[in-house]
């Protein structure tokens, strides 16, 4: 339950509360004395606020498209698209699409009003894939990320985690070896929302975007 509405009686009273984002609610009471009633109802919708952020240098993107139930929405100066009135504990399939930049889709389910935030990354920046094969667990991760990595020579790697505007995390420093690496990195002093695991290995690097709880 979710909501309340508070209601000033006095004798016999039939209230009836309305609102299309909760469950309407009819009932009768009867009262010798004014009385405060808290009553709680029903959230039946929701809205679904959308940001979205370059993953690179963490600036808001306007004319990104938001597809979500069959519906589409541009972000506009300010990277912002909303969409109202959805149905809670409803699973809506979104994507949001601009224009030189890696699509990113996922599902959405409200229980309140919410604020998504999408980072999008420019196709262009995705770096040379030298490293044989790269994997990242747990996803999303939390307190910790295990890393396996295939190099295809010896080598110093350098790992970099980066927040969603850009910023250095976490910097480690570990010494790679010729066929299957891993790493196991600590975490649990970064805050939670979309990063970005990077491995230098020589003059090549290669990057993957994860979520961190």
């Amino acid at each position: 339950m979710a909501g309340g509405k508070l209601l000033h009686v006095h004798g016999k009273q039939i209230y009836y509360i309305t609102d299309p984002y909760f469950q309407e609610i009819k009932d009768s009471l009867s009262l010798e004395s004014d009385t405060s009633l808290q009553v709680q109802f029903k959230r039946l919708r929701a809205n679904a606020k959308y940001v979205v952020w370059s993953g690179t240098d963490g600036k808001r993107i306007k004319d990104a498209t938001i597809e979500l139930n069959d519906t589409m929405v541009i972000s506009n100066t300010l990277g912002l698209a909303t969409f109202k009135a959805l149905k809670v504990d409803t699973l809506y399939p979104y994507q949001v699409i601009k224009e030189g930049m890696m699509a990113e889709s996922g599902t959405l389910s409200l229980k309140k009003d919410s604020t998504i935030n999408i980072y999008l990354m420019a196709t262009g920046l995705e770096y040379p894939r030298d490293i044989a094969s790269m994997e990242i667990y747990p996803t999303p991760a939390s307190g910790y990320l295990v890393v396996n990595v295939v190099l295809p020579s010896d080598g110093n790697l350098l790992i970099t985690v980066v927040d969603q505007t850009g910023r250095e995390r976490k910097v480690i420093k570990r010494e790679g070896f010729a066929g299957e690496n891993q790493f196991k990195l600590d975490l649990t002093d970064l805050a939670s929302g979309i990063s970005v695991l990077i491995i230098q290995h020589g003059d090549r690097s290669y990057r993957q975007k994860f979520l961190l709880q």
